[in-house]
């Protein structure tokens, strides 16, 4: 909370709300420098080692996303922030599971950072073994 009193995810929602009819013309404008905000507090977040924290306000900022029907196709540095958050703190499933549901839909860069996440979380998981073979 901050001086007034509203959480975090409070003032992100508030802040898209408001910003909303500002940008009539890129509908998703507000959101996505909300999101970048918010996105920055993360990294700061994990800059000091609380990745619960920082996995916390990644998940608020992916919901407001999903909430908003911003374009899935852009959740890509969304994606990223909470699969760190998540190997960092050894929940190796969770982050396999967002990374796979994920590349279901994100395209380009987006697409190719959350695969080499998903073969090096893969490979420290000990998924594949002798380069190719998939271990059963």
């Amino acid at each position: 909370m901050d001086q007034t009193g509203l959480t975090s995810s409070q003032l992100f929602s508030l802040n898209c709300l408001y910003n909303k009819n500002m940008y009539a013309g890129n509908r998703f404008a507000p959101l996505k420098r909300s999101t970048e905000t918010l996105l920055l507090r993360v990294q700061q977040t994990i800059g000091r080692g609380d990745y619960a924290a920082a996995e916390k306000l990644a998940r608020e900022a992916l919901e407001t996303w999903r909430k908003a029907d911003a374009p899935r196709e852009e959740e890509g540095k969304l994606i990223a922030t909470l699969g760190k958050c998540l190997e960092a703190q050894r929940k190796y499933e969770e982050a396999y599971e967002l990374y796979m549901q994920a590349l279901n839909y994100l395209v380009g860069d987006a697409y190719n950072e959350i695969y080499t996440s998903f073969l090096y979380l893969n490979e420290r998981m000990g998924t594949f073994t002798n380069g190719s073979e998939f271990k059963i």
